[in-house]
């Protein structure tokens, strides 16, 4: 397993390698080619629900824009 498992990082590297070395992206993301929403935690009071929202293309860029949401009201089990 481990030999297969450091053959499969190896592979996965070398196309992440030249994914960046194509796209010009930094394989880390310190250029912003990642994000993250966070629409639900325990420590939110309420959820964010997101009813709609459209993706747009920039330059090889993927975005989200138009996004309609709400806060809806979280709903805990009791614990017995």
């Amino acid at each position: 397993m481990k030999n297969g498992l450091v053959v499969s990082l190896i592979y996965c590297l070398k196309n992440l390698k030249a994914l960046s070395d194509e796209c010009g992206i930094d394989l880390c993301g310190e250029n912003g080619e990642y994000h993250t929403m966070v629409v639900d935690a325990p420590i939110f009071k309420e959820k964010i629900e997101i009813s709609k929202f459209s993706k747009e293309e920039k330059k090889s860029l993927l975005f989200i824009s138009n996004i309609e949401f709400s806060l809806k009201p979280k709903f805990h089990e009791l614990k017995a």
